[in-house]
């Protein structure tokens, strides 16, 4: 039996607060980390807990998904227990979570119920755990980074955190590579969408369709220097729905690249079944998977803005 387990299950409603699949990613990574450090085992919150409804579609992420819908969670990580193997929480007595108290639990193999409060870029700053009153006050944790080999190229790239793709996922991204694009590609994720609300009339200048055409005819050029040879087709994966844009972006793009795919066109097509295809996050890792592909790629994202400044910098 497993003496040691911290559970992050506990789903009320406020403390994960709803988002992405690469911050998802990115806090069960942190999670995991945390109690491998100790020794302990740990039982990881759901996509239904996590994940927001925002960003895919307004629609719920069903309570029965897990983690393996995206990844191969029991290749990649040992010791994370299904909520249903793991023995119940015990109640700990003090809510302050000091790196003693950690070593306690560790000693005494307690189970112990952990939710975290606050996250900033890989170091957990604040986590509250269950006790005799449920109401508890957020409790300081010494900081702890955790050991991520983070580089920011992609914002969601499952080896970042030791993740290796679903079944499911690497399938649908094989079809999707076999069916739509050569082996010489590039490709530009462009985030828009909520982000032009949060940044401001400065990112819609970076992503507009002038920005990204000359981002991607940067990207052709250097592709044209590596091993596979001239790239003349490129991958789109966006957020943006507004067909206006997309219309100009692809009339743009075709006047360089022979080919031009959206990822629109990938969902459609390659998606390994019609459950998948309607789920957006899915879509996501399947866009981002192939992006990672490309001879050439660039996140168009605010946290990797810096990037444009070293392709503007890099060799023509």
């Amino acid at each position: 039996m497993v003496q040691c387990v911290l559970r992050f299950d506990n789903c009320t409603l406020g403390v994960y607060g709803g988002v992405g699949l690469g911050d998802a990613t990115h806090w069960l990574f942190q999670m995991h980390s945390l109690a491998a450090v100790w020794g302990c085992a740990t039982v990881l919150p759901s996509p239904h807990c996590m994940l927001a409804t925002f960003h895919n579609r307004d629609l719920e992420v069903p309570e029965t998904w897990t983690w393996d819908r995206y990844y191969d969670v029991a290749a990649s990580w040992v010791g994370v227990l299904p909520a249903s193997e793991a023995p119940p929480a015990s109640l700990v007595t003090s809510n302050l979570l000091t790196i003693d108290s950690m070593r306690a639990v560790e000693r005494k193999g307690t189970v112990v119920d952990m939710r975290v409060i606050r996250s900033d870029m890989g170091v957990i700053k604040e986590l509250k755990a269950a006790g005799p009153r449920h109401d508890l006050a957020p409790a300081p944790l010494r900081e702890w980074a955790a050991p991520s080999p983070w580089h920011w190229n992609v914002k969601l790239d499952p080896a970042k955190w030791g993740l290796k793709l679903s079944n499911a996922a690497l399938q649908s991204v094989d079809e999707a590579q076999r069916l739509l694009l050569d082996s010489a590609f590039v490709g530009i994720h462009v985030r828009r969408g909520d982000k032009i609300g949060i940044v401001g009339l400065a990112w819609a200048n970076q992503t507009s369709v002038g920005a990204v055409t000359r981002i991607a005819q940067s990207l052709q050029k250097q592709a044209a220097l590596s091993r596979r040879g001239p790239a003349n087709m490129v991958f789109v994966a966006t957020d943006e729905t507004d067909n206006g844009y997309l219309t100009a972006l692809r009339t743009e793009l075709q006047q360089t690249f022979k080919r031009v795919v959206f990822e629109s066109e990938v969902v459609r097509c390659c998606m390994i079944d019609a459950e998948h295809a309607r789920d957006n996050f899915f879509a996501f890792l399947v866009s981002m998977t192939l992006l990672l592909r490309a001879s050439r790629f660039l996140d168009l994202h605010p946290l990797m803005a810096y990037q444009l400044e070293a392709l503007r910098r890099s060799p023509r």
